[in-house]
Parts: structure tokens; sequence; C-alpha cells
């Protein structure tokens, strides 16, 4: 990454106002919907946390040989599903349990450092009645990841791909979203107390359409370089500069939906 906090895993810091843009919430242009519906406004991340901060256990086995391993179930997902921020339990037409599993290996291969990762999360559907109300989802959800990093000597790079199907309303009573499929690649290169990063991340987010057309909704363009500079223990100053494009593939006809933006941050983080 450029700067962690802002094209990491999770953004923490987005420099976009997206309420006044056509992608904020109920800007009623066809196809953009699938931008809130899906949860992204405010980030272009690529963390799978369908399950979030619900209760849950966790199983972390020991590191072997490089290996380790986690299982994870949820007794019910409420906070992290758009599907179910009521905090509904035991609804026909409402997510419940989840199950995860993930892997990764780390490793050294002469003077090349890896680490290989993927991970799988599946919510089951608690019941589905007849008719459907128009909130109602009609499968399962699940989403999936795989992911690998390499280091050079001074030179990193890393690469990351995830999939979420966001399950299925009612074909014909509502809008349906279809998969979301992110991928991301990122380059640093280490130098004394400096660090220099970029990445590219492209997000193709389902469109919300009434039933299942195939539409491809929005796709989203982020480029980003920056540097960071550690002046001690926890201590950086960082500077990055970012590009990103978000095309309403589901665009009205004769009008360009598309929007962009630059942004350059300054600032400096201290941990401890």
């Amino acid at each position: 990454s450029a700067d962690s906090n802002v094209d990491g895993i999770r953004q923490y810091i987005n420099p976009v106002n997206y309420d006044e843009t056509l992608l904020s919430p109920g800007a009623g242009v066809a196809g953009l919907t699938a931008f809130n519906v899906n949860g992204t406004v405010g980030g272009l991340d690529y963390d799978q946390d369908l399950t979030a901060y619900d209760d849950k256990i966790t199983y972390l086995s020991p590191i072997m040989n490089g290996f380790q391993v986690g299982v994870s179930y949820t007794p019910d997902v409420a906070d992290s599903s758009t599907e179910d921020m009521a905090n509904l339990n035991d609804v026909a037409g409402f997510l419940g349990s989840a199950y995860e599993g993930s892997a990764r290996y780390e490793g050294q291969f002469n003077n090349v450092g890896v680490i290989l990762g993927a991970g799988y999360t599946h919510v089951d559907l608690e019941e589905t009645i007849t008719p459907q109300a128009a909130t109602q989802l009609t499968d399962d959800r699940s989403a999936w990841n795989v992911g690998a990093d390499f280091d050079i000597g001074p030179f990193g790079v890393g690469v990351a791909y995830m999939e979420d199907d966001f399950a299925d309303t009612a074909t014909g009573v509502t809008t349906e979203v279809d998969e979301e499929q992110t991928w991301v690649v990122g380059v640093d290169y280490t130098t004394g107390p400096f660090k220099l990063g970029a990445s590219y991340l492209n997000k193709d987010h389902g469109a919300a359409v009434a039933g299942d057309t195939g539409n491809d909704g929005v796709e989203s363009d982020r480029y980003t370089g920056g540097v960071t500079y550690t002046y001690g223990p926890g201590m950086t100053f960082r500077g990055s500069v970012s590009y990103v494009d978000h095309d309403n593939v589901a665009g009205t006809t004769g009008t360009d939906d598309s929007i962009d933006a630059t942004s350059v941050l300054l600032g400096t983080q201290i941990n401890f």
C-alpha cells in the first residue's frame, strides 16, 4: 500500500464525500444504488467482513511449518448485513448463522519471502416463505478471497482477489444485487527510514436492478502512490496522492454518470 490507512485492506481515511455525488444514498440514478447497497460508500477496501463484529467463536491453529488455519462460527449475522440491519433473529427471508474458514502459509524460498492465503465465508438463509415480501432473501450468501505477498530484498509485491455474491432477493419483487469482484495489487520499496508504495484497486459493484439482468452496475478504479517516513518507534510521517474513478456501466442514456476525484493527503501517525 501507499498508506495503509488510505489504500490498505481496511480504509480508515476516505477523502471523498460521496454524499455530494450521484453515488449518494437516494440519488435515484439507475445502477448507482448498488454502490450504497453493497456497503462501500465511505470506503474502497477489501476486507472480507460479512460477520464483522458479531459475536462469534473462533479457533486459530498453531503455526506448523509455516502453515496456519482458522475457523469461525457466528450464531446470527446481524449488524454487518445490509439485509438484516434491524437485528432480526429467526425470521424468514433474512440471514442467520455464518461459517468461515481460512488458511495461510508463510515461508522463505532462497531470498524471497512468501505469504499465501485464502478464506471462505458462508451465511445461511434462515428460511423462506411463500409468497415473499420485497425485502426477503431467496438464497444463502457467500464470499471468498485469495491473496499472495512476495518480499524480494527491499521490494514487496502483493495481490488479492475477493468475490461476494450478496445473496438474492425475490426476483421481480424488488432489486437484486449481482456479485461483486475486487482486484487489488500493490508494490513498495524500502530504503532506510523511507518506504515508497503504490497500489491499484478495481471493484466491480453488482447492479441493483429488478431481476437478475447481468448488469455490471458501477465499476471503480483507484490508483494511489505515496511515501512513509519512520522518524521513531511507532511514529511516521505519511503522504499520498490518490485518483479514483467510478464508471456507471448502467448509466442513464445520454448522460455522464461517472464520478472521479483526486486527493492529496499529508499527516503523521503515532502508535503507542
